[in-house]
């Protein structure tokens, strides 16, 4: 059995993809270098990106296979996890088998985990379109960073591109060290591994001020639900808050006010 290892990119996985079937050998193991650990039995064969074979990959599965399976296939290869490229060309084997309606089939022992780990992509894709928050800097541009769990930031970009067309953005995913660069006209990803203290704009600090003494005044500590607000947004996700309204914040505002009533009552 081989182990074909390829350099990270979606692109040189469905290069990959088109060396196991050139290759004749559909057993093999697919693996990112990044996560590639070497079998004791497997051979390893590197994997050299070849944009027209990963086009031709790509023409084929649009064609027999449709949208749904490129997209699905693409969320799985973003989740990063370790079984992901082999579990990927595994259901695109099954696909071209036995057709495309077979990822309707939920409980196949190959649809079931595909479906599962790209629709965790979608979902945290979603929710991050809520979760972003930008900052604009005394430079004009707005920044935001953000650490997912999956590597969303290209499912993210086109759709701020879209939706922020008459500003310059960075979006930067400081867990893995790029960022989703915009000059009002095109997106690119670039590294981004280290940036200095950024310097924000005198407006942007007023608005957060804002914020804080909204979400403050709004607070009634009776009502208070910590648990509720952990499960509508992950506490892994509260530090990127500009407005700084995570529930962190809100229970120290909340003791604040304990202990001020406690004090007043004591001196009754």
């Amino acid at each position: 059995m081989y182990d074909f290892v390829y350099d990270d990119s979606f692109q040189g996985y469905l290069t990959a993809i088109f060396k196991v079937y050139e290759s004749k050998a559909l057993e093999s193991q697919i693996c990112r270098r990044s996560l590639y650990n070497g079998h004791l039995f497997n051979q390893q064969i590197e994997v050299v990106t070849e944009p027209l074979l990963a086009n031709r990959v790509m023409k084929g599965i649009l064609e027999k296979l449709g949208d749904e399976w490129i997209d699905m296939l693409h969320k799985v290869f973003l989740s990063e996890d370790e079984t992901s490229d082999t579990l990927g060309f595994k259901a695109i084997q099954l696909g071209l088998r036995q057709g495309k309606q077979v990822l309707n089939d939920e409980r196949h022992e190959v649809i079931q985990p595909f479906l599962k780990l790209g629709r965790k992509v979608a979902r945290e894709t979603h929710n991050f379109l809520g979760y972003i928050r930008f900052s604009q800097l005394t430079s004009g541009i707005y920044y935001c960073e953000f650490q997912p769990t999956y590597n969303i930031l290209p499912l993210l970009a086109p759709h701020f591109a879209d939706r922020l067309k008459d500003q310059s953005w960075v979006i930067h995913d400081s867990k893995r060290g790029v960022a989703a660069f915009y000059d009002q006209q095109t997106w690119h990803l670039n590294p981004l591994t280290h940036v200095e203290s950024l310097s924000v704009s005198e407006e942007e600090l007023q608005l957060q001020g804002l914020w804080r003494g909204y979400f403050e005044s709004l607070a009634i500590a009776e009502r208070t639900n910590l648990k509720l607000q952990q499960q509508k947004i992950p506490k892994k996700y509260w530090r990127f808050f500009t407005e700084d309204i995570g529930v962190l914040t809100q229970h120290d505002i909340m003791e604040k006010r304990k202990g001020g009533n406690q004090i007043e009552k004591s001196t009754d």
